[in-house]
């Protein structure tokens, strides 16, 4: 269980207004990440939303040699996994702790609800999730 002060200090669900913070806060787990920790996994149900707290996450892929990309980092400015749990792609990458901290994570669910009801927060979504995509085309191979 969340605490709704804590979860402020994520800057996506700090644009959330009190009230459905307050609402989510009960529903949501808050877990304690260390440096290495795996997070996801790639093709893993994309249940839940896992927005940073503290700490820096690195998505990562791994090519069929075993070799490994990490292609971007994720700290309290965002959220991991966002688009996948929306339903819009099956999750590619893994999720690694670069520096450990705190995360919450909100079921998909919950999410969805949230965008549904609160037109600032998915405005604020919809700015990170179309900055992480100017992120990918700026470091994509031509």
């Amino acid at each position: 269980m969340a605490d709704a002060g804590e979860l402020r200090a994520n800057r996506l669900l700090a644009m959330l207004p009190t009230r459905p913070l307050e609402e989510i806060a009960p529903a949501s787990t808050v877990l304690q990440a260390r440096r290495g920790q795996v997070i996801y996994l790639p093709g893993e149900p994309m249940d839940r939303v896992t927005f940073p707290l503290s700490g820096l996450f690195s998505l990562v892929i791994t090519d069929p040699f075993g070799s490994f990309t990490s292609i971007a980092t994720v700290g309290r400015e965002g959220a991991i996994e966002l688009a996948p749990a929306l339903g819009a792609i099956p999750a590619p990458t893994e999720i690694v702790c670069l520096i450990g901290g705190r995360a919450a994570q909100v079921a998909a669910d919950d999410l969805l609800e949230l965008l549904d009801n609160t037109p600032e927060f998915r405005a604020a979504v919809f700015r990170y999730l179309g900055a992480r995509f100017v992120d990918c085309v700026q470091v994509a191979p031509e």
